[in-house]
């Protein structure tokens, strides 16, 4: 499906080794994407990796890389602020690298008996989570769910968010943040509680896991993070709903088509099929990277997005 290709380049992107040299950025790249260049793929994709990409037909200016003719349908621009550029011409033949690569031992048992790791009990804390890929291993979510901080301010809203969730007409939520405020990490935190009761015991917050103890109510749960794609956010959102609800529960929904205009009663017909498999469930859908799968569609497709 169109709607998942940038699904499956991020899988087959994290398959690989951590260190990588890639000499063209297009395979992290499809046509459906919109107003996201290779680089602007190779950015994304590169998060959580230590990568390095050969550029040759690019053209930087200031702090912005550029590709093409202006006007032509291949052409791009992207922001470079937060990536290292070095030219190649810059570099000398007899080059000797001046960092002296330190081997970092996480297990105290490996320190000499006077190190002052002793003196630490450290943890090494994800930096990049992805709820499509970090949610599928029992091991992950512990350690989302015992390594998360929370805040005396995100205390409240967290035992709130619990509080909504077994109310009948519970409302929507979302959670607004800048690139690094651990968005991702808040929303793998609480999948992580809902479906699994096991893990709550790991939370370190006592007023937040004892709010827990109140979540008695089960659900569906879908979760899934947006892709730069040419599609409606509704095309998406059900199509994802159709392969997650089969994939995890192996339960048929109405399959949503282009000709179906009347979105809400689509839904109620979705709830409907999943209360006659359970009707004590509810369903949860949990959507990621909202902000930047609006900000590529024209003001049109905007208002349509953000009507559903």
């Amino acid at each position: 499906m169109n709607h998942d290709i940038g699904q499956k380049i991020k899988e087959w992107f994290n398959s690989k080794p951590d260190k990588l040299i890639l000499t063209n950025a297009s395979l992290l790249y499809h046509n459906e994407f919109v107003k996201i260049s290779p680089i602007g793929a190779f950015k994304y994709n590169s998060r959580n990796k230590s990568c390095v990409l050969f550029l040759e037909d690019e053209q930087i200016i200031s702090n912005r890389l550029y590709y093409g003719q202006t006007g032509s349908e291949e052409y791009y621009d992207k922001d470079i602020n937060d990536i290292l550029i070095t030219r190649l011409s810059e570099i000398k033949d007899d080059f000797i690298s001046q960092v002296n690569e330190r081997e970092i031992i996480y297990d105290k048992d490996n320190l000499p008996a006077n190190a002052i790791g002793h003196l630490f009990n450290y943890t090494v804390i994800k930096d990049v989570v992805d709820i499509d890929s970090d949610l599928r291993e029992l091991d992950m979510k512990k350690e989302l769910i015992s390594s998360y901080i929370i805040s005396e301010g995100t205390e409240q809203q967290i035992i709130d968010f619990f509080d909504n969730l077994q109310k009948p007409n519970h409302k929507a939520v979302k959670i607004i943040g800048n690139y690094g405020s651990g968005k991702s990490h808040l929303i793998a935190f609480l999948i992580g509680i809902i479906n699994n009761p096991d893990l709550r015991q790991f939370i370190k917050n006592e007023k937040v896991k004892k709010a827990t103890e109140k979540i008695t109510r089960k659900f569906f749960t879908v979760q899934f993070e947006l892709q730069p794609v040419n599609v409606d956010l509704s095309y998406f959102f059900f199509k994802e709903l159709e392969k997650q609800i089969k994939r995890e529960y192996n339960i048929e929904i109405p399959i949503w088509t282009p000709e179906i205009i009347d979105l809400k009663e689509h839904i109620i017909n979705v709830i409907s099929a999943l209360k006659k498999n359970d009707a004590t469930r509810g369903l949860l859908v949990i959507v990621d990277e909202v902000s930047d799968f609006i900000q590529t569609k024209v003001q049109n497709e905007i208002k349509r997005d953000f009507q559903f």
